[in-house]
């Protein structure tokens, strides 16, 4: 028998040469010929003749042992007993177990062995062919199994490095404007501050607050796309978490001479989800929609019944709350609707020109580009679903952003 290698259509590493097996055998003539068996196949043997003696050398040679063969029908400790052992204990649970019995079995043993964890099962009189195939299968399934589980250990020890170097970066960003922040508000404290100078502090005070609130997005983005973002769900109205952002953001839609229309459909419009993150998602959307928008131009807002809203009737049906907002803005190209929700991918604001060079005309060239990302990972992980469409359903222009989040 060869050298014992993972299957040699997977491309996987090999496996140490001559695998040591555990034989556990209190008849000392079976014990001798299972032992005479698998050296001829090339395997390193060690033998038990209890079921105690076995556990006790598992403990002392651990690592050494690659698969442990034992009787049923042992006095004190059984094949079964000892095969459940191993199996409950995390130092020996990796230890394949094949259980032998005689001639006459009982399919109640071999239910008791499959419950217990037994991988493989023989009766006697063994054929040492057999033996050595499915002692040989046994060990490449576990050598693939050891080989992707060093793979993901691997992979998930780079991603928590990855997680905490972000979380580091990010407080290391928020450190220096928090203290601004500080600073602002002792300064705002001057009674001798003129209203002109009162005025500047409070749009640095809110340029500050929406810095730190998009590096806390940052911070919800790399926790979700590490898969350790924790949503704390609440039953919400989210005609009322988009009615409350809209108020936020009307000073900015009129500074470019917006109006944002709402139009709300259904009842309460109740769904279950993380209000913080949910609030943030419909105000990414409101502000881009603002700021790519063309200038007079308004900016209509559906909530509810996905039938009642004009631009998203087109969509499968299903029992989602859905929200959608809609501005006259240049036609995203349907090659790049693929790409938008990817990080660092930006839309062109309205009206720009001669941007140089011409490649940073498109979406990834002059901004983090982080936000419908975030938009994309939050919404995904309520069970949602969001997109984008353009131009407007039945118009020549303008881009409808949308998403749907599962009713309470």
């Amino acid at each position: 028998m060869k050298d014992m290698l993972t299957p040699s259509s997977s491309g996987i590493g090999t496996a140490k040469k001559n695998p040591c097996i555990l034989v556990v055998e209190d008849q000392p003539d079976n014990l001798f010929i299972l032992k005479e068996v698998l050296e001829r196949g090339n395997f390193q043997v060690i033998t038990a003749k209890t079921g105690e003696e076995a556990l006790e050398k598992i403990q002392n040679t651990r690592e050494e042992i690659d698969l442990v063969l034992s009787d049923i029908m042992m006095p004190g400790i059984s094949g079964i007993m000892l095969c459940e052992t191993i199996k409950t204990d995390a130092n020996s649970a990796h230890i394949p177990v094949m259980l032998i019995t005689s001639l006459c079995l009982d399919e109640k043993d071999e239910i008791k062995g499959r419950e217990a964890g037994a991988e493989d099962y023989l009766t006697r009189p063994i054929n040492p062919d057999l033996l050595l195939k499915r002692i040989k299968r046994i060990l490449e399934t576990k050598n693939v199994i050891d080989f992707w589980k060093g793979a993901y250990e691997e992979k998930d020890q780079a991603l928590t490095s990855q997680e905490w170097s972000t979380r580091m970066l990010i407080h290391d960003l928020k450190n220096p404007l928090t203290g601004a922040s500080g600073y602002l508000t002792l300064l705002a404290m001057d009674p001798d501050l003129t209203p002109k100078q009162r005025n500047l502090i409070q749009k640095i005070q809110v340029a500050l607050q929406q810095q730190t609130e998009m590096l806390q997005d940052m911070l919800s983005l790399a926790a979700a796309k590490f898969g350790r973002l924790s949503l704390e769900k609440e039953t919400l109205s989210l005609c009322d978490v988009v009615r409350e952002n809209v108020f936020m953001q009307q000073g900015a839609a009129l500074q470019k001479g917006m109006a944002l229309h709402t139009e709300i459909s259904g009842n309460a419009c109740l769904v279950k989800a993380d209000r913080r993150l949910i609030k943030r998602v419909i105000a990414n959307l409101i502000i881009n929609s603002i700021k790519y928008g063309e200038p007079d131009n308004p900016v209509e807002i559906h909530v509810g019944n996905k039938d009642d809203n004009p631009f998203l009737r087109h969509l499968p049906e299903n029992d989602h709350i859905w929200f959608s907002i809609a501005n006259e803005a240049p036609v995203i190209p349907e090659a790049d609707q693929l790409r938008i929700f990817r990080p660092f991918e930006q839309r062109p604001e309205a009206g720009a020109k001669n941007v140089s060079p011409p490649q940073e005309q498109k979406y990834g060239l002059r901004g983090a580009g982080l936000g419908l990302c975030f938009c994309h990972e939050i919404v995904r992980l309520h069970g949602g679903e969001i997109g984008v469409i353009s131009p407007i359903p039945g118009r020549n222009s303008g881009v409808v952003f949308y998403f749907s989040l599962p009713r309470a």
